[in-house]
């Protein structure tokens, strides 16, 4: 039962990873993204209008300011408590404290559902 949920998690991950890349090439338009500013000053920008869902998984692209050329997707397990986040489909599932700014991310855009 646990694999089939992993390769569900996989599943929606590879097919979600081309939506929410393609939905982040509007390259002239600033309009909806929101900054986060993390404790140490490291500032995220995600660009909100990008929010993607699809069943258990949602995606929205996101930029390190000053770290990301070209943003990049971030994954969020919606229907899972804690949060859970992945950032850059290349990366691992990493769990998202509340107060964290993956943990913040996570809550307005699992809320847009």
């Amino acid at each position: 039962m646990k694999s089939n949920k992993i390769f569900s998690i996989v599943l929606g991950v590879l097919l979600l990873s081309p939506a929410c890349v393609m939905a982040q090439h509007k390259p002239s338009s600033r309009i909806g993204w929101k900054t986060y500013e993390a404790a140490n000053g490291q500032i995220i920008k995600v660009n909100m209008a990008t929010v993607w869902h699809s069943g258990i998984l949602t995606c929205v692209t996101a930029e390190i300011v000053n770290v990301d050329v070209v943003p990049q997707p971030m994954f969020f397990h919606c229907d899972h408590h804690p949060l859970y986040f992945m950032y850059n489909s290349s990366s691992e599932w990493q769990y998202a404290p509340p107060r964290s700014i993956a943990g913040l991310i996570g809550r307005d855009v699992c809320v847009k559902r």
